[in-house]
């Protein structure tokens, strides 16, 4: 539907509530899924699903900005091939995602939960550690013009990002089973926020470059280790999916307002101080 699209309202309709649902619809259910099937490793398990968007993130920038350039496919069929790409993918998905554990019958929603400390807690942690970690995904490249970098190769900076997250969501999932999945998710969430507050000192191509590498690694083990931490606080693996699925919707409004709150700092006072200091 992005592909037919004429007028930025569609766009806001198609790209941004369609695939926002969609993708959320996509993500819960298999998370779940793939928690039903392990507990020792769980995190290890959840951070090699997880790390398939990373490699997708390093992909899809490249592909679609090579088809951008080529005037016979234009936007519409550009988008049009990523939107097949993903078909195919979900399709396999389909066929091949199944659940563990038979369903829970009852209330869709468990609000009692919240009643929980431990619960509530690492939903609010995890909120606020999503507040602040997409900004450079949106930032990083403009960031990088500013300073002098060459626009090629600041366009390829999200996929040196993503590429770099893809370890960054399997190692420490892997490491968070032997010595606590809430230890390295403190480990990587205070390292991604000593980045945040050095990157408006990194003003050279070079550094801009080391600091996507190390961001890329550090968030994406925020990113894998949501899900089994939350699944750890759970109290029945046939809740696992209701508990995501609560902590997830609290989180996505983190994601919805954070990059607008630093944008809304970035065009007020015209540089990234603030809106890396938040």
């Amino acid at each position: 539907m992005t592909s037919l699209c004429k007028k930025y309202y569609q766009l806001m309709l198609a790209q941004g509530v369609l695939g926002g649902i969609a993708s959320g619809m996509l993500f819960a259910p298999v998370m779940t899924c793939v928690s039903h099937y392990f507990h020792n490793r769980r995190a290890a398990a959840l951070g090699v699903t997880v790390s398939g968007s990373s490699i997708g993130g390093v992909i899809f920038p490249i592909a679609l900005s090579k088809m951008l350039r080529n005037e016979s496919l234009g936007f519409g069929w550009s988008v049009r091939i990523v939107g097949f790409i993903i078909l195919f993918m979900v399709l396999i998905a389909m066929i091949t995602v199944r659940e563990r554990l038979p369903p829970r019958y009852g209330k869709v929603l468990l609000p009692a939960a919240f009643t929980r400390a431990p619960y509530t807690l690492v939903t609010l942690g995890i909120f606020f550690m999503m507040w602040g970690l997409f900004t450079p995904f949106f930032y990083l490249p403009q960031y990088a013009q500013s300073h002098g970098m060459d626009s090629q190769l600041s366009t390829y900076l999200l996929s040196i990002l993503n590429a770099a997250s893809v370890f960054g969501r399997v190692l420490p999932g892997m490491v968070a089973d032997k010595i606590g999945r809430f230890n390295i998710l403190i480990i990587t969430g205070v390292c991604t926020g000593i980045l945040l507050l050095c990157w408006i000192a990194i003003t050279s191509s070079a550094a801009i470059v080391v600091f996507a590498v190390l961001y890329g690694f550090f968030s994406g083990g925020i990113v894998s280790l949501m899900s089994p931490c939350i699944a750890q606080v759970t109290p029945s693996p046939d809740q696992i999916g209701t508990h995501l699925g609560m902590s997830m919707a609290i989180i996505g409004l983190a994601g919805l307002t954070g990059t607008p709150i630093c944008c809304a700092l970035l065009e007020k006072y015209g540089t990234y101080t603030r809106a890396a200091i938040f």
